[in-house]
């Protein structure tokens, strides 16, 4: 399983059926408050099969309006021993984040991008 993130204002704190599991997190892209994190990857090697709900929540602060924009999605994914899935978080519209399930081709682009920051392996426990 690989999970990418696009550039994101806030860390995304990803939970696997409600529990929580780990974060994506780029690298700042700036030093000031307002900075963007980088988009970033990060593979999973799960333990479940059969139905496995990946969810995040967060929310974020427009500095410059004080806005508080909520953001969150599920995505429901069917495992079976030796699959791989890729799924990435990424904008949807302009004030929403969502789920999307890549195909390999999609994800071998990601996986090759230099610039994606290749987080810390997770392994399920």
């Amino acid at each position: 399983m690989y999970v990418f993130a696009v550039e994101a204002w806030v860390p995304i704190p990803v939970k696997i059926n409600s529990q929580e599991a780990f974060e994506m997190k780029g690298t700042p892209k700036g030093k000031d408050l307002t900075a963007r994190f980088s988009a970033c990857k990060k593979k999973c090697i799960l333990n479940s099969e059969g139905k496995v709900i990946f969810s995040f929540e967060f929310s974020r602060t427009n500095q410059a309006t004080g806005t508080v924009y909520n953001y969150a999605d599920e995505i429901q994914l069917n495992l079976s021993e030796g699959s791989v899935h890729y799924i990435q978080i990424k904008p949807k519209g302009f004030n929403d984040y969502t789920f999307k399930e890549l195909s390999e081709k999609e994800a071998n682009k990601l996986l090759n991008n230099k610039k994606c920051l290749l987080l810390p392996e997770y392994a399920q426990q």
